[in-house]
């Protein structure tokens, strides 16, 4: 059931990516926490789902993204 739900929430996820020109800084922010998230599973095929989408939202976002979620310690996942 929890691997379904990771599953779901990684397609989700991709979908996103497929319509990101709308999409604002703060929403790339949040996609980043559960990226985070997600590799810190440790399971195999999630983190390589996820590394995927990292690649594919770095290209969107920027490293700026990624530097505002990393160091946000009071909105967490």
């Amino acid at each position: 059931m929890a691997r379904t739900r990771k599953n779901v929430s990684l397609r989700v996820f991709y979908g996103f990516m497929t319509f990101s020109e709308n999409l604002t800084y703060l929403i790339f922010i949040m996609i980043y926490r559960y990226l985070y998230r997600g590799l810190s599973t440790g399971d195999r095929p999630t983190c390589d789902q996820c590394l995927r989408i990292h690649e594919k939202l770095t290209e969107k976002a920027g490293l700026g993204c990624i530097l505002r979620c990393l160091a946000d310690t009071v909105n967490t996942v």
